[in-house]
């Protein structure tokens, strides 16, 4: 059988003898992580089942991985100026001058038609 990677809010407080509200003092004290699948909260099997292993879930603890990287960042150098962009070259000989377009004539509306009286 497959060992399950995640626990259930329910099932992670059963397997410590914790309620709701204890999970949540755990994961503000990162001593636990906690995980959204949309509404529910989910907690690693590995960090369960290390917390429920100890003697008590107050002396346990879990290395959690830092969340953001700890290297050094190198400031941006200064970027150079922008090059000057040569003044654009005339069009080729060849090309022709493109005429605008023939203006549209316009359109008479259409006769309106009298309604007919019935006799």
């Amino acid at each position: 059988m497959a060992k399950k990677m995640y626990y259930t809010e329910a099932e992670a407080a059963a397997m410590l003898g914790l309620g709701p509200e204890d999970l949540a003092k755990l994961v503000t004290d990162q001593k636990l992580r906690v995980f959204h699948d949309g509404p529910k909260q989910m907690y690693k099997a590995e960090e369960i089942d290390a917390l429920a292993g100890g003697d008590s879930t107050e002396s346990a603890e879990i290395e959690l991985a830092p969340t953001t990287p700890q290297a050094e960042v190198e400031p941006m150098a200064e970027a150079p100026p922008p090059a000057e962009q040569p003044a654009p070259a005339e069009p080729p000989a060849a090309v022709q001058p493109v005429e605008p377009p023939v203006a549209m004539q316009p359109v008479e509306p259409p006769a309106v038609v009298q309604p007919v009286e019935p006799p």
